[in-house]
């Protein structure tokens, strides 16, 4: 079955690199602009599209990138799961995915990213290219674990969290939904409520 791409643009292009990598056949791409195409893919139509039979012939991804808050993509997921059309799990070539770790639908896992045994991670995230998912940790829905960060072992990041490039979060820690974690950040604590944390140690800002 044939991948459709939900949301153009950056992020969107990274995603197709990845698909292609991983051998996975790719259909097109869902967005409202009509300008909507890149690297060869054709765009299907606007949202307006998922709701014809033609549809049901695709799996989906949401390609939109996640950028402090979840709520676009969020919604975009949540849209696919209203109609019932099937959200696939995708994982790059050269990623390293432990088949004890479990992914959510909607997953996408980017180049060299390492997810390792025991790990689960939710629906509709985001394990950007070269980030570490440590043995035994946890991973909302719709986060994004940016390019370069570690979640070490037995730490637990809620849903719609954003880990910074670079950021570290320590062994055992919990965040709770909602937090964004800046670049280079390292969580040495737990984190009981939304808000932004930046530094090293890290430290609320907002």
């Amino acid at each position: 079955m044939k991948l459709a791409l939900v949301g153009g643009g950056g992020h969107c292009r990274s995603c197709i690199d990845v698909a292609r990598s991983a051998g996975l056949p790719l259909g097109g791409i869902v967005d409202p602009a009509p300008e909507a195409q890149m690297l060869g893919l054709p765009r299907l139509g606007d949202d307006a599209w998922l709701e014809t039979p033609e549809a049901r012939a695709f799996q989906y991804l949401v390609t939109v990138g996640q950028i402090d808050a979840s709520v676009v993509r969020r919604r975009l997921f949540d849209r696919l799961r209203e109609k019932k059309l099937d959200c696939a799990t995708m994982i790059a070539a050269s990623a390293i995915v432990s088949t004890e770790a479990a992914l959510g639908a909607g997953t996408i896992v980017m180049h060299r990213a390492v997810v390792n045994a025991g790990a689960v991670v939710g629906v509709n995230c985001i394990v950007n290219t070269g980030a570490i998912i440590e043995h035994d940790a946890r991973i909302g829905d719709h986060c994004h674990v940016s390019t370069g960060a570690t979640v070490n072992g037995g730490a637990t990041v809620g849903e719609g969290c954003m880990i910074g490039s670079g950021a570290i979060v320590l062994q055992g820690i919990t965040i709770a939904a909602g937090v964004v974690v800046g670049a280079g950040a390292v969580i040495t604590k737990n984190i009981g409520e939304a808000g932004t944390w930046i530094g090293v140690p890290a430290r609320k800002t907002s």
